[in-house]
């Protein structure tokens, strides 16, 4: 595959700026083997971030995830010998051989995902009909996206989201309920942009400034109270709208990658541009994915697998727990809580909740199944389908999130998002016109 210029020029730089974070951590301590499993997760997260044909995808993200996350994190926790949870209260210490044999169930799940994503991917194009549809906007359907939009303003501020207390990555049923009424305008952006795909007659029409308002003003970073996650997805997932093609797909790698690196635990409580913070620190709770996800498999090596039924709790996001007794609590936590940790809001990777529910089996069986369900969601990307163009802006910007876990939160934010898809789709009619298409 040849790479434009600038797209290599900018590789180049990250790969610069990696080694220099990296030397930034100072001499490498303990065993070379644990390093070179390490720059294994790294090289194939790299190639798989700069080796796909969508500049913004799920794939795209779940890739450079990894390379912050399980790579250059953990190789500096593992120099400085940082325990994160320990100040918590977890007594487990992670000797050579779990954090090896961590790095081979990534190693494998990483090539496992992206191989049989590439595999679906090109079965996917194959299957693309040539029949394309555009859609169109009548003035009443206009009017009732600008109602929504005003209405879902009104209730968050009445109600205090806007301005309240800082909200935690909760999946209970008022929360979820919540963020389907704040995602509602976001959905209806993502029809007024199918409708105008031309950004010109777009930013003509009165429709979508009150969608834009609306948003900005829902999220809006500096309140410093909404879940970074949720905040931060639903900025990625509008960068899908006009960004999932892009002609330079360096950009948004180095974007992903300086945000991960440099603001990630700034924007907590970002209620003011002078918190971010410039220096590279992985030695901070934000970046404990490694580190759960060893004592997740150091949990599941004590009490066995739990039968897919994190993964089942996680789908019922809907059904609240006061009704079904047996629903799984976050992994992570289960796993953190049993070595002592008092706190258990933590994160929970994909990769690991594989191993939780099946073992060695579902880090096999488990990679494959996602890429399957995830390239069939990355192929709906040029789609004039509210809940397909939806569904895959909502799980792209999702994805990192998702990637991070827990399963059960993550499921539950993305998709009571999809939820609000549907909602919207029911309520505002737009009118559809096939376009026949020669696609060579």
């Amino acid at each position: 595959m040849k790479i434009k210029t600038k797209n290599l020029l900018v590789y180049l730089g990250i790969i610069l700026a990696t080694i220099l974070i990296l030397n930034s951590f100072g001499e490498p301590k303990g065993s070379p083997i644990v390093y070179v499993t390490l720059s294994i997760i790294g090289f194939i997260s790299f190639f798989f971030s700069a080796h796909t044909k969508l500049n913004i995808c799920i794939r795209r993200n779940i890739n450079i995830f990894s390379y912050v996350f399980f790579f250059l994190a953990p190789w500096q926790q593992y120099t400085m010998d940082s325990i994160l949870w320990e100040s918590n209260g977890l007594r487990l210490q992670y000797p050579d051989e779990l954090r090896l044999k961590t790095n081979f169930i990534i190693i494998i799940c990483l090539l496992l995902y992206n191989v049989s994503s590439e595999f679906f991917e090109k079965r996917e194009s194959a299957r693309k009909s040539e029949a394309m549809y555009e859609i169109h906007l009548s003035g009443q359907s206009k009017k009732i996206i600008s109602v929504i939009c005003v209405i879902s303003l009104l209730l968050v501020i009445v109600s205090g989201k806007l301005f309240g207390a800082d909200s935690v990555e909760s999946s209970s049923l008022t929360d979820q309920l919540w963020n389907i009424v704040m995602f509602f305008p976001v959905c209806c952006l993502y029809i007024i942009a199918m409708a105008y795909p031309d950004r010109k007659n777009l930013v003509r029409k009165n429709v979508f400034w009150v969608v834009l308002v609306t948003i900005a003003i829902i999220y809006f970073p500096l309140f410093g109270v909404m879940a970074r996650f949720l905040l931060f997805g639903t900025y990625i997932s509008i960068l899908c709208l006009w960004f999932s093609k892009a002609k330079y797909n360096s950009y948004y790698f180095l974007l992903m990658f300086l945000g991960l690196c440099f603001a990630f635990s700034s924007l907590r409580h970002l209620s003011n541009l002078t918190n971010l913070s410039f220096i590279v620190d992985f030695i901070h709770p934000d970046f404990d994915a490694y580190q759960i996800m060893m004592t997740l498999i150091k949990y599941t090596e004590n009490k066995g697998i739990v039968f897919g039924r994190n993964v089942v709790s996680a789908l019922a996001f809907l059904i609240p727990r006061s009704i079904w007794k047996g629903k799984f609590a976050n992994s992570g936590g289960i796993a953190i809580n049993y070595y002592g940790s008092w706190f258990t809001n933590v994160s929970s990777p994909l990769f690991g909740e594989f191993y939780f529910a099946f073992g060695w089996l579902g880090v096999m069986a488990g990679p494959i199944l996602v890429a399957y369900i995830f390239s069939k969601i990355d192929s709906w990307n040029s789609e004039t389908h509210l809940m397909k163009k939806g569904t895959f802006c909502i799980f792209s910007g999702m994805a990192i999130y998702i990637s991070r876990g827990s399963l059960l939160a993550s499921m539950a934010y993305t998709l009571g998002l999809v939820l609000s898809c549907y909602v919207i789709s029911k309520v505002v009619h737009v009118g559809v016109k096939k376009i026949n298409l020669n696609i060579p």
